[in-house]
């Protein structure tokens, strides 16, 4: 269960960009996105990023856990390695399937299956970088649900719905500077409802574009957990078939 969460948290932390969708529609929640987008460095930096390579560390509640890279390629492919000393988590989605591969000292796991639960939420972080600039064809649905105050900051708020997976995603955007502030993910987990709050940090400019180096992510309000990165690379040269699950 825990190295569930663990996954979670991470797929959690990533922030994503690409071209705005016709599925919005309400005029004031258009000019939010295209503020943020601008915010976010603009539509032409963006559309240059083709790819981009995160190298970081994971802690819980304080204490290390794991080295972590993450992989993503435009249009809507990921892919993410959690390092625990001689153990080592791969996780990935292709933009048509997800796949998880476990190793422990360089050898592969015998059995390892990805469940619906992981499966769906690696599916939820695929858009590069993310559904409010998501990419050509997302089926997602927006809505502006209302305003917030965090931390003495008003945002907005915009929801998030995609096609085929439960739950929703909720986006609050700084209503001045137009930064993402903080993300929260609801979907369900048995009978209750299972919620993971992440809150973004020092952002930095890459190739043009604002990215997050920190993310402090809750787990139904308790939990704690960081990611820091430590690089962030653009442009890498990634190759499409280093999303696909290996033979072997």
């Amino acid at each position: 269960m825990r190295s569930r969460y663990l996954l979670f948290a991470l797929v959690a932390t990533l922030l994503c960009l690409s071209p705005l969708q016709a599925q919005v529609t309400d005029p004031k929640l258009q000019k939010i996105i295209e503020d943020y987008i601008e915010a976010r460095g603009g539509h032409a930096r963006i559309d240059e990023l083709r790819s981009l390579t995160y190298k970081g560390k994971l802690y819980d509640e304080g204490e290390f856990v794991a080295d972590v890279v993450i992989v993503q390629k435009q249009p809507n492919m990921t892919r993410l390695s959690m390092q625990q000393g001689a153990r080592k988590i791969t996780m990935a989605y292709d933009g048509e399937r997800t796949w998880m591969r476990k190793f422990h000292e360089g050898a592969p796991a015998r059995g390892t299956v990805i469940d619906p639960e992981q499966s769906q939420n690696l599916v939820r972080e695929s858009d590069f970088i993310d559904p409010l600039v998501s990419s050509a064809g997302a089926n997602h649905t927006y809505k502006l649900v209302g305003e917030e105050e965090l931390a003495g900051i008003p945002t907005y708020v915009v929801e998030v719905r995609r096609q085929g997976l439960p739950g929703y995603e909720r986006f609050y955007i700084g209503q001045d500077d137009h930064i993402l502030r903080k993300r929260s993910v609801t979907y369900p987990d048995g009978d209750a409802q299972k919620n993971v709050e992440s809150i973004y940090g020092d952002y930095e400019n890459i190739n043009g574009v604002s990215v997050a180096r920190k993310t402090t992510t809750w787990i139904d309000g308790e939990r704690q957990q960081v990611l820091e990165w430590e690089t962030i690379e653009p442009n890498r040269g990634v190759f499409d078939s280093y999303f696909k699950e290996p033979r072997r």
